[in-house]
């Protein structure tokens, strides 16, 4: 807003418009591709040996915490 603009009382003033609280199509498709994808790599690692699922798994749990 320039100085040389005013208006006659403050709620007057152009404001920044209230963000929605519900999530954009691209967020709710992104994060729909993000669930599927994990979805497919559950599957195919369910069909490795026990001995890659193992370890597999921990290096997904270390990844986690940090």
């Amino acid at each position: 807003m320039s100085d040389a603009q005013q208006y006659a009382y403050p709620w007057n003033a152009p404001r920044e418009a209230i963000a929605s609280p519900y999530p954009t199509y691209e967020e709710m498709h992104s994060y729909s591709q993000m669930i599927a994808a994990l979805v497919r790599a559950q599957e195919l690692l369910e069909k490795q040996p026990n001995l890659i699922q193992f370890d597999v798994k921990r290096r997904v749990s270390e990844f986690e915490k940090t």
